[in-house]
């Protein structure tokens, strides 16, 4: 990141004078791909690094969601916010082309602007910083810090109840495993906690290291999730089909209605924050090899992917468990029996994965997110640029983004709760954000070069970088992030 306790605004000098010889401080890692020795992501290394970042906890309420507000409603609702989650993210790739342009420019003028990507890597609230001011980076920060560290919280809380459910700790409630959520006793709460401080040994170190450091655990963990996903989907789908599966009910089965508008507003944050990851973009963008032909083509994959597998998941999972379906639909999974009267082996072995499988899914998502937290949190620190460019301050500051969620996992662990506030945020940063961020963006480039910096002039525009789409995109999610903010209070 370039230097951000100067003004960064377009009237501004340049950033910051890069020394002859040495690397632009306020913009590449000390410890970039090329410092590594490594060249960069390949696209497929790219796609497992997004799914790690998308599917964190959010798909875990998905269920839940599709019976709060019916099935057809939530599938439509959902076509359209990941449309519009995708845009978005293609908005940011090339808003970070013409900040590029734009700090070049400074630089060394240019009668002709460059749109590309280099190892200058800006953050969102970079980019709004250059683009529209600093007031405009204090709100998305705000935003962003808000959503992130919801997101970690409610990281903490999966993680440690799903592992309190299946496996219990000697010493620690009487070496029982237990549910966390019913079971309000001081040995469950106390099982519960160790899991936090478990978690925190794991997640926090691993926060520590770059991206380009934690290739093999980011894919291998991608991979796993789909194994996962495919299990789950399976157990519900053959349940569905032979009327077997979880062990007996008291409570009378009832299916997801087909549209109940009464849950909108609880169903529409739930898909946000299932799919957003923009925050992210330009930490995966920066080591992604030749950009320009990878880059949109990547987050349609991912987007796509995302959007199948939940349509998929929500419907199988909610016609599978009906109105018992619970916020984190996994611990569902607690009861399974395979159809059986008694669990044999392999239900049992099932049960096991697919009650631990969030748990073991947010190792490789809390550390990225924290990372996301944490570089946003150094970019806007107002701190000499001698002690910025130190490895020591940068670790200091995801540290300042890994360590509070996790105490705060210790008091409050009812996610929905945490998801539904978390979205609603996620709705500013997914699609206001990026819509102001590109219309100042064209607009800054036009200023400068006429319609050579016009829409359509980037190579990573779209053709949705439109002035209008824009501007229809942004002000109805804004409308809507009203409009729900109302629901939510008085719920």
């Amino acid at each position: 990141m370039f230097d951000t306790h100067a003004d960064t605004s377009i009237d501004t000098a340049p950033l910051i004078p890069t020394p002859e010889g040495q690397e632009h401080r306020g913009s590449v890692s000390r410890r970039s791909p090329s410092f590594l020795g490594y060249k960069g992501f390949k696209p497929l290394v790219a796609y497992c690094f997004g799914l790690n970042y998308i599917l964190g906890v959010g798909f875990l309420t998905l269920p839940w969601a599709f019976m709060q507000a019916g099935y057809m409603l939530t599938i439509l609702s959902l076509l359209v916010i990941s449309g519009l989650a995708l845009l978005s993210s293609w908005w940011i790739v090339e808003a970070c082309s013409r900040a590029e342009a734009i700090v070049s420019d400074k630089e060394h003028t240019m009668e002709k602007p460059i749109f590309k990507i280099t190892q200058r890597r800006f953050e969102l609230g970079d980019l709004l910083n250059l683009f529209i001011g600093p007031s405009a980076r204090v709100v998305y920060m705000l935003g962003l810090s808000m959503y992130m560290y919801g997101s970690l919280w409610s990281y903490t809380s999966v993680f440690s109840s799903s592992i309190s459910a299946h496996l219990g700790l000697p010493f620690i409630n009487g070496g029982h495993s237990c549910d966390v959520v019913n079971d309000l006793s001081d040995g469950c709460q106390g099982l519960y906690k160790a899991y936090v401080f478990v978690f925190a040994i794991f997640v926090i170190p691993v926060a520590c290291l770059d991206l380009t450091e934690q290739v093999i655990l980011q894919v291998t963990l991608a991979l796993f999730r789909f194994v996962c996903f495919i299990i789950i989907m399976a157990t519900s789908a053959v349940g569905i089909a032979s009327g077997t599966g979880m062990a007996p009910s008291a409570e009378p089965f009832r299916s997801p209605a087909a549209f109940d508008f009464n849950g909108f507003h609880l169903m529409v944050p739930v898909l946000v924050y299932a799919q957003i990851f923009h925050h992210s973009i330009p930490c995966l963008t920066q080591p992604v090899l030749k950009k320009e032909q990878n880059m949109k083509r990547i987050m349609t994959w991912l987007f796509s992917t995302t959007t199948v597998l939940y349509c998929v998941l929500g419907l199988l999972v909610s016609f599978f468990l009906g109105a018992a379906v619970k916020p984190t639909c996994t611990l569902n999974w607690d009861n399974y029996t395979g159809g059986q009267a008694d669990s044999t082996w392999w239900a049992q072995s099932i049960s096991y994965l697919i009650v631990i499988f969030p748990a073991i899914d947010i190792l490789s998502t809390y550390p990225l997110n924290a990372i996301t937290l944490g570089e946003n949190l150094y970019a806007v620190a107002p701190i000499p640029a001698d002690l910025k460019s130190q490895r020591k301050v940068k670790i200091l500051f995801r540290l300042l983004a890994a360590v509070p969620p996790i105490i705060g996992g210790l008091f409050v662990k009812d996610l929905a709760v945490i998801i539904d506030w978390t979205g609603l945020v996620g709705l500013f940063i997914c699609f206001v954000s990026p819509a102001a961020l590109l219309f100042f963006a064209v607009k800054a480039t036009r200023a400068r070069w006429g319609e050579a910096g016009g829409w359509h002039a980037s190579p990573y525009s779209s053709p949705f970088s439109n002035q209008w789409v824009v501007i229809a995109v942004g002000g109805l999610t804004a409308a809507l992030v009203v409009f729900l903010f109302a629901f939510l209070v008085q719920g």
